[in-house]
């Protein structure tokens, strides 16, 4: 006579090793959302950071990148009247360290107000950085 099913010990052990895997991947599961976040945030700020020194060069004049109210602004003045070229509102619960002081890039695409300036980019207990040398590099 043949029986089919699994004994009290197989089961056992099937439902702790099951438990053991949720508990290793459970914690990176948890902080995917907020990886997925910075990592879209710093995309578009190094993008900004280079439509703005680009923007520099092509306009021959001084451009400047704002944190303001969750956007970041890239602004320029014009016979003493100030212009927004581009906004990018950043995700929800993402912050930006490291554009307290004025960041811009001058008309020759070099950065003004900047020698390594870092800019971190956080939510959770993730973060990543942008180094702006005064030369206008990213890295």
């Amino acid at each position: 006579m043949t029986t089919h099913g699994v004994t009290l010990p197989e089961l056992l052990l099937g439902l702790t090793l099951s438990g053991i895997v949720a508990g290793i991947t459970a914690p990176r599961l948890v902080r995917w959302p907020d990886r997925m976040a910075v990592e879209a945030s710093t995309a578009a700020t190094r993008d900004l950071l280079d439509q703005a020194r680009t923007a520099a060069i092509r306009l021959a004049r001084p451009v400047g990148i704002l944190d303001s109210a969750g956007a970041l602004r890239i602004r320029t003045t014009i016979d003493t009247t100030p212009i927004t070229l581009r906004t990018r509102q950043l995700d929800p619960g993402v912050t930006i360290r490291g554009l307290d002081r004025p960041l811009g890039f001058g008309p020759h695409g070099l950065a003004i107000g900047v020698a390594n300036r870092t800019i971190t980019i956080e939510r959770g207990r993730i973060s990543r950085e942008i180094v702006v040398s005064r030369l206008g590099r990213l890295r």
